[in-house]
């Protein structure tokens, strides 16, 4: 689930390697954050957005059930390779139950949300979705992150423009072996870059 906002009702996920099985129940809605004309990339058949669907799925994912990496979309036209509307907001108020029954790799953990930052979003575009996901966050929680600089030292590092963001307003329980809540990280860029993930409870 990458650049949406899950809005209600109760999943349950199942995780063993990098096979997940996911109950939705209770009016699961997927609401449409992302203001951009590029295709909407689902599983469904006939996926629409705002329809309740509570049914079981599956899937095979490299890494987590939840992404925000803010790179947007890979295209090969026009020439060079590129990415285009870059996007780096994804939001939940379902009631979540993570459950990791069987995960073997010694060198990594099995995260629910994974945040990769390449990219992001501005302020403005993060608090539109905040807004657009109907979910009641308080847009100060994030003007808060906004506001904050990172004090290295002797040095103030100047404020980035673009933001990742993961926010959850509903309730998570984590269990089994190697689940951990997030994998957050930046391919070592500047310091600030390790506070742009924003992870938000209330």
């Amino acid at each position: 689930m990458e650049s949406i906002a899950l809005k209600g009702g109760d999943i349950s996920i199942t995780r063993s390697g990098s096979s997940y099985s996911y109950i939705t129940s209770g009016g699961v809605n997927a609401v449409k954050i992302r203001n951009t004309t590029r295709p909407t990339y689902s599983g469904i058949t006939g996926f629409t957005w705002g329809t309740t669907y509570d049914s079981t799925y599956t899937a095979n994912v490299t890494n987590a059930f939840f992404q925000s990496n803010g790179s947007g979309d890979y295209v090969t036209t026009p020439t060079p390779p590129h990415y285009v509307d870059p996007f780096g907001v994804t939001l939940n108020s379902s009631n979540i139950v993570y459950d990791v029954a069987n995960y073997t790799a010694t060198d990594t953990y099995a995260e629910l949300v994974h945040q990769d930052v390449h990219n992001g979003s501005t302020e403005s575009v993060v608090n539109q979705a905040i807004t657009d996901s109907g979910i009641g966050f308080d847009a100060a929680d994030f003007s808060d992150v906004y506001k904050t600089n990172p004090f290295g030292g002797t040095t103030t590092t100047t404020k980035p423009t673009k933001y990742n963001v993961f926010a959850n307003k509903g309730n998570i329980t984590i269990k089994g072996e190697k689940a951990i809540f997030t994998h957050s990280y930046n391919h070592g860029r500047s310091k600030w870059d390790y506070f742009k993930c924003w992870k938000y409870k209330n």
